[in-house]
């Protein structure tokens, strides 16, 4: 049995993750880094920045998705088992709720 659904994730992780930081104008925030910039970076986050909210929307899944994902790959690898059923339709589910079609 190949065990690639932890790197699989890993690597979708990542990909999320960098093209946010690295590519925010492809995802619709071109100029955000000036924007949290200029609202101090620390404690940017505030209920009159939308746009900075929805940035911060974007990437944090991405960081909890590589987390997650190693956790995946460690059981695996660690203790040989596939991974159960409910992980991606898990994520399936979650990632169907949280981008509706109707977001931009």
């Amino acid at each position: 049995m190949r065990k690639i659904s932890g790197l699989a994730l890993i690597t979708i992780g990542l990909l999320h993750s960098l093209t946010a930081l690295i590519m925010p104008g492809m995802i619709g925030f071109r100029g955000i880094w000036q924007e949290i910039a200029e609202a101090g970076v620390f404690d940017a986050v505030k209920p009159e920045s939308l746009r900075i909210w929805g940035y911060y929307w974007f990437l944090v899944p991405g960081f909890f998705l590589i987390l997650y994902s190693f956790l995946c790959h460690w059981i695996e690898h660690q203790l040989d088992r596939p991974l159960p059923w409910f992980t991606g339709w898990g994520l399936l589910v979650t990632t169907c709720w949280v981008h509706p079609a109707g977001y931009r």
